[in-house]
């Protein structure tokens, strides 16, 4: 209406003034560009309606992301730090709000990002936002082969770190990881775990593997998210045809069968990424999960070092406790960061606090992979049917799951079973998920038994067998 109009006549031109100066804005205080950042990230809501200001703005942030301390120091300060996460949380807000907006730049965009990327400069949680903020401008990318084509290209170091003869090596077999994760090395020179460029060297590869596991699922769960946001959830339902399955029954809807990844791509970039995945993947998860088996357990408890690599990490132990989150959480004053090997810190350079966080954020990433994996349908596809029976000969194996700690089956369940059972067509129950609920739930038999027999007084087993192990008495 006229009075409304009126409003915004006045308005449009105030808060063009007031995004000009936020932009222009040029502070050196590290805290005023922390505050600059969050009054960027503000802006997403104006550029909008008004983007002339928007480049410059994602430019800005881009450049704060490899921000470092004046003058210059060997770590970075935590102010500095901060910063940093920040313009990559703004970074990805904005993607978010306007994707569409920066299209138009996307080749830029690309050429800044990998020039940061190869810096290496950034942090690992720097990259992860890095990657986000393109993937979200990814998807507002109409052609799907050029959309496909852009992630796979922003993708394309974190495939090659995983494809790299060192990780393949390493994780060929149990003891290639542990030793990857210089947890053998600890059995016959115990000061390797303290040694700086041991630990350097150690950290620097795991991070490597995880960091490029943990780029993929961020990227996915993007790509997934956007993919969900179009017609029909994500599914062309448009380029398929009614099926008879093998019973001659008819499906009712065409997405009841399976759906190839070429059909999936339209909508998801990041599908075609999986039969290269995949593979590593089920690896990773098939040699991280045999660590747990009796004959390597019973080798790591009888060291007094290597046994912390079975233990809770500080996370878990910080979750399972009541802990006032305003004095900083896990690492802060106060906080359980450390207090799982008495006396160190996993920020400190020994390897030995932090196994039990890595095998923890493995475990989950594998786990979250392929939750992505069936809530993306890409399970179903006729593309990856020679890799489905893989995938349940680990899901399903006895040894596996009797192995299995409780925390590490809850993550089974909630992050792989929970979305196999939400996403399978009714049509594929036979195939995809009998096979695997079928071992799950005779397994999940076995484990009350053991578990609450000795509490009940059933099954011969004292009530003593259900206390936990401490480093003092798993020897």
């Amino acid at each position: 209406d006229e009075k409304r109009n009126r409003i915004r006549s006045i308005v449009r031109p105030l808060l063009s003034e007031v995004a000009n100066m936020i932009v222009s804005w040029n502070p050196n205080d590290i805290w005023l560009k922390f505050r600059r950042t969050t009054l960027l990230e503000a802006l997403k809501h104006y550029w909008k309606h008004e983007p002339s200001t928007l480049p410059t703005g994602v430019d800005s942030l881009l450049l704060y992301l490899s921000a470092k301390d004046n003058p210059p120091r060997e770590r970075l300060s935590e102010d500095v730090v901060g910063l940093r996460k920040k313009c990559g949380i703004s970074l990805v807000a904005v993607s978010k709000i306007v994707p569409n907006l920066l299209v138009p730049w996307l080749s830029q965009l690309s050429d800044r990002a990998k020039t940061l990327l190869t810096s290496g400069g950034l942090s690992p949680i720097n990259e992860m936002h890095l990657y986000e903020f393109l993937s979200c401008v990814a998807t507002a990318v109409e052609n799907p082969v050029d959309r496909s084509n852009f992630v796979a290209d922003v993708l394309a170091n974190s495939i090659r770190s995983i494809e790299c003869p060192d990780v393949q090596n390493s994780i060929q077999s149990t003891e290639g990881l542990l030793s990857f994760m210089g947890i053998s090395q600890a059995a016959t020179n115990p000061r390797c775990v303290t040694d700086p460029e041991f630990v350097k060297k150690v950290t620097r590869d795991f991070i490597s593997l995880f960091s490029s596991f943990n780029q993929l699922l961020s990227v996915g769960k993007r790509c997934h998210e956007a993919a969900k946001k179009r017609p029909n959830g994500g599914l062309p339902l448009q380029n398929l045809s009614p099926v008879i399955d093998a019973n001659n029954m008819a499906q009712n809807f065409p997405d009841e069968g399976p759906v190839s990844i070429i059909d999936l791509a339209i909508n998801d970039p990041f599908v075609p990424l999986w039969p290269r995945l995949l593979p590593t993947l089920l690896q990773v998860l098939d040699v991280t999960l045999r660590v747990w088996h009796p004959e390597f357990q019973a080798t790591l408890l009888r060291n007094n070092i290597q046994r912390y690599a079975l233990a809770i990490s500080d996370d878990e132990a910080y979750l399972a406790t009541k802990q006032e989150s305003s004095v900083g959480g896990v690492f802060g004053k106060g906080g359980t960061a450390g207090s799982i090997v008495s006396g160190t810190d996993r920020r400190d350079i020994n390897l030995t606090p932090k196994w039990s966080g890595w095998f923890n954020e493995l475990r989950n990433n594998c786990f979250q992979l392929l939750g992505l994996l069936c809530s993306s349908r890409v399970i179903y596809a006729p593309e990856l049917s020679s890799l489905f029976p893989r995938l349940v000969s680990i899901l399903t194996s006895q040894e596996h799951l009797r192995s299995m700690e409780h925390r590490h089956f809850n993550q089974c369940l909630k992050q792989f079973i929970e979305m196999l059972m939400l996403s399978c067509p009714v049509t594929l129950y036979q195939s995809h998920l009998t096979p695997i609920l079928g071992p799950i739930f005779e397994h999940l038999q076995f484990r009350f038994q053991y578990s609450w027999g000795p509490i009940l007084g059933t099954g011969g087993l004292s009530v003593n067998s259900t206390n936990p192990l401490f480093s003092g008495n798993c020897a």
